[in-house]
């Protein structure tokens, strides 16, 4: 199909290309993800020798631990065959039909997910829409069901007002994002998504500024998985062409083992019904997707590059 494009992180999930976990608890129609919590509520501490050693320490309930809820979206479409249709087919005057049709709806399932995908908005509570990739690469969001502004380590790097592109405001926020690293939080970037709109080509910018190198060093630099991209500092660049409809130049910084995510390769079409009262039949399909992250604060967000 020509008329849709899939999201750029569907075709990583499914190729395994990074490194997106599929292992997750379910509690009904939710993915459930534990939280990489703060300190203990009384932190381990020095003991001074003498009297202090025995006074007793305060019981720790490990108050920073908590998990995130993120909701499984319930996708379906359907087409129909006409009885008109279905004897032409038997006389094989439009043999493709039947894949045609299939194949558009297949196409419209890639669309919905990579829309949902593409955005700053969250899962939906009744299962309509999966969450945004970009919705927790905030500072003020609630995620999972957990509020940022309340938890502060759970807050995305978030850069506003980038200006013109240049490759350290991307070094940049990996060294930011790197500083909150520790024994429980040893994830780092390895992805970035840079947008691209008709007027403003942030994936050509990033590109320009580190094609020349890249092909020095890697001969292979074009096509990998389907998806165009190059490598700057370890992480693959590629283009989403979907984002720049909300984001208009950014670049989506994600540490790709911090997300989980379940999506069907494709809808379950379930057995023709005849349509009550004619005599054409109705083909339905139907599919689920969940995607979530148990620790945003290791991911980040450029935008506002002109």
């Amino acid at each position: 199909m020509v008329w849709t494009q899939g999201h750029p992180i569907v075709t990583i999930i499914h190729h395994n290309r990074l490194n997106f976990n599929r292992g997750f608890s379910i509690s009904g129609t939710a993915m459930i993800l534990p939280v990489i919590g703060d300190d203990q509520a009384t932190p381990v501490a020095g003991v001074a020798t003498g009297a202090p050693e025995t006074v007793a320490m305060a019981y720790n309930i490990t108050d920073p631990l908590s998990q995130f809820k993120f909701n499984f979206a319930h996708y379906r479409g359907n087409y129909t065959i006409r009885e008109s249709e279905a004897r032409m087919l038997m006389n094989g005057a439009r043999g493709n039909l039947l894949e045609a049709k299939k194949s558009n709806l297949l196409a419209s399932w890639r669309n919905a997910l990579s829309g949902h995908l593409s955005s700053t908005t969250a899962d939906a509570a009744d299962n309509s829409r999966v969450l945004g990739v970009y919705q927790p690469l905030s500072v003020a969001n609630t995620v999972g069901g957990i509020s940022q502004a309340v938890d502060t380590q759970i807050q995305a790097y978030v850069k506003t007002g980038a200006g013109p592109f240049a490759l350290e405001l991307i070094e940049d926020a990996v060294d930011q994002i790197g500083t909150k690293k520790n024994e429980q939080r040893d994830k780092e970037p390895d992805v970035v998504l840079a947008s691209i709109s008709s007027t403003n080509n942030v994936y050509g910018k990033y590109r320009s500024a580190i094609a020349p190198a890249e092909r020095y060093v890697n001969k292979d630099f074009s096509v990998r998985y389907g998806l165009k991209n190059f490598v700057h500092m370890g992480l693959m660049v590629v283009k989403d062409q979907r984002i720049a409809n909300t984001l208009n130049g950014s670049c989506a910084i994600l540490a790709s083992s911090t997300w989980y995510a379940y999506i069907d390769r494709k809808p379950k079409f379930g057995e023709p019904q005849r349509i009550p009262g004619t005599d054409a039949k109705e083909f339905v399909a139907t599919a689920w997707a969940a995607v979530g992250t148990n620790d945003p604060g290791l991911n980040g967000l450029v935008r506002d590059i002109g």
